[in-house]
């Protein structure tokens, strides 16, 4: 074989190469780019399904009806309970929730009932 022939069949076998590895790396590129492209969207998604739940929570918060539809409970004045007494609207008078006691000195002290 002489070297010109030589010369050419090394020339071709670079530009092979070289188209392989150009190959390769486009490929690399376009893997990672649609890896990018995937995170882009999961988090786009992830920020949209937390202001979901973020707004279902504050209206929940407001009073207005939740995801399942139940009110969240109000504010009442200081000490009053949320709910009526089980005995309201029956007649019958209203249980007492403390008693009297006295302490080793005999001096009056308000106790609350337990076991109620």
């Amino acid at each position: 074989m002489d070297m010109r022939r030589t010369g050419f069949v090394a020339l071709l076998l670079a530009v092979l190469a070289a188209q392989v590895w150009v190959t390769l790396r486009a490929q690399v590129v376009l893997a990672v780019e649609a890896a990018v492209v995937l995170l882009a969207l999961a988090g786009w998604g992830l920020m949209a399904y937390a202001r979901g739940r973020r707004r279902a929570q504050t209206a929940a918060d407001r009073g207005r009806a939740g995801v399942r539809g139940t009110a969240a409970p109000q504010g009442t004045p200081v000490a009053m309970p949320l709910l009526p007494s089980v005995t309201y609207g029956t007649g019958s008078e209203p249980v007492a929730t403390v008693v009297d006691d006295r302490d080793a000195d005999g001096d009056p002290r308000t106790r609350p009932l337990t076991g109620v």
